[in-house]
């Protein structure tokens, strides 16, 4: 694996952290999106390194990641047409992240268990960081704690301590 320059994770959480609105309702689905597309894109390309197809790759690839977006959202849409609704092509963003976060480029490939620790890992540490991002920016912000239901939202709403009238 190439080594990956803490830049690099800065920029890809920013891609994740400004569209999107700062609602850990909103962030919950977003992070176990990335989750999943880490763990299909994985086996979806070791399936690619097993039948030998070098040649359009990439193109595999987006197309999968595309349609793996699209599943995830068919399923949102059924458990919380709110929070769908509420995310709409932000949806899209964490192909970029997977593609960054990732080690699919590469050509040497080893076993399928270490390439996908590898990458879990990687992915599990930056949805920790995206995770503890959402949930300070929306206590902070708001003062609430917001879950996504499939009837919309669950809110936790902490006192006031500091009020300003």
């Amino acid at each position: 694996m190439s080594k990956k320059i803490p830049i690099m994770y800065l920029c890809t959480a920013l891609v994740t952290l400004v569209p999107i609105a700062g609602r850990l309702y909103y962030g919950i689905p977003v992070i176990i999106l990335i989750n999943f597309l880490m763990l299909t894109t994985t086996l979806f390309d070791y399936g690619l390194c097993i039948l030998k197809i070098d040649s359009l790759k990439k193109t595999y690839l987006m197309m999968f990641l595309v349609g793996m977006v699209l599943f995830f959202r068919q399923i949102l849409i059924f458990y919380s047409p709110m929070v769908a609704l509420g995310l709409g092509f932000m949806l899209y963003i964490p192909i970029a992240e997977v593609l960054l976060l990732g080690d699919f480029f590469t050509e040497h490939k080893e076993n399928v268990a270490v390439s996908w620790k590898q990458n879990m890992r990687t992915s599990l540490i930056f949805s920790l960081y995206v995770f503890m991002f959402f949930l300070l920016r929306e206590v902070i912000g708001y003062g609430t704690v917001s879950l996504p239901t499939p009837s919309g939202m669950f809110k936790v709403v902490f006192p006031s301590f500091f009020t300003l009238s």
